[in-house]
């Protein structure tokens, strides 16, 4: 989905919960030690977001530009964790571009019933190890339950997806112009314009603050984007569900009628009326 998407009402404009038209989320790899003061300070700051896990490392370690990083061990991920969204990362991390089908497919589905397992909650996400991804991969996630997939792609902007598979994040948390990106997002009036909602995606790993000691990127980042009560702050898979309910409303043929099939309550923006769908309900746009 690239601004407008394929309505049937064409004058119809997405509203995330709330009648909020902006979003947060954030999405950080690997499960290393660094991601305790990642959480501390986005739970300082109220945001929310996915964390994608292998779970055939917890308490390895492994060297990135000759610094040794500690991965969580399963408890301490558990605690961390426990507030926030996990996706699969693959089993042990592989590129997955570069293995045959059968070794992708334990990549990903071990993943998904080892992380379901230890955190008794069902998993439909996923970000690319390496960011490697084409159509193949894309179907084995699909037959295996994933509902979206992250990139390592920038877009420098904040549309949602045309394909959830192919999530390509606004930026890397080292981009230069984060702050910059973060004002023009804050600063935009979407209500006024009439727009489909804007998404500010930011990705990462923890160790990187500790490698280049810049932790006071994400500092600066959280408290400027943080607590502020016009976004919504959400994990990735929350952002996706919300959309995909959206999706499935049906509209009447007149085109004032509308009914939400989902066990999701949607806003939305009708001709400059602002419209709460309550689940099971047909409502009368007028």
């Amino acid at each position: 989905m690239s601004g407008e998407r394929n309505f049937v009402v064409k004058r119809v404009y997405l509203r995330f919960p709330g009648f909020k038209s902006k979003a947060v989320t954030i999405s950080y790899d690997d499960g290393v030690k660094g991601d305790r003061k990642l959480v501390e300070i986005m739970n300082e700051n109220g945001l929310k977001g996915t964390f994608n896990l292998n779970s055939g490392l917890f308490s390895k370690k492994f060297k990135n530009d000759n610094f040794i990083i500690e991965r969580m061990s399963v408890d301490d991920a558990l605690s961390l964790y426990a507030d926030f969204e996990i996706a699969i990362h693959g089993h042990k991390h592989a590129h997955w571009a570069n293995i045959n089908f059968v070794e992708l497919i334990k990549e990903i589905k071990t993943d998904r019933i080892k992380l379901e397992k230890i955190f008794n909650k069902m998993i439909i996400g996923c970000a690319y190890p390496f960011g490697s991804y084409n159509d193949d991969i894309k179907k084995v996630l699909i037959n295996h339950g994933i509902k979206y997939s992250r990139t390592v792609l920038p877009t420098n902007n904040f549309e949602l997806p045309v394909d959830f598979l192919c999530w390509n994040p606004t930026c890397h948390h080292s981009e230069p112009s984060l702050i910059q990106l973060a004002k023009k997002f804050v600063k935009s009036n979407d209500e006024a314009r009439r727009c489909q909602p804007k998404v500010f995606f930011v990705w990462g790993h923890s160790y990187e603050f500790e490698i280049f000691n810049n932790w006071h990127v994400f500092e600066r980042f959280a408290k400027f984007i943080g607590g502020k009560e016009n976004i919504w702050y959400a994990t990735n898979g929350q952002i996706y569900e919300y959309v995909h309910a959206y999706d499935s409303l049906i509209w009447g043929c007149c085109e004032n009628y509308v009914y939400n099939p989902t066990s999701t309550q949607i806003y939305i923006d009708y001709y400059g009326n602002q419209f709460l769908l309550k689940s099971g309900e047909t409502v009368y746009l007028k």
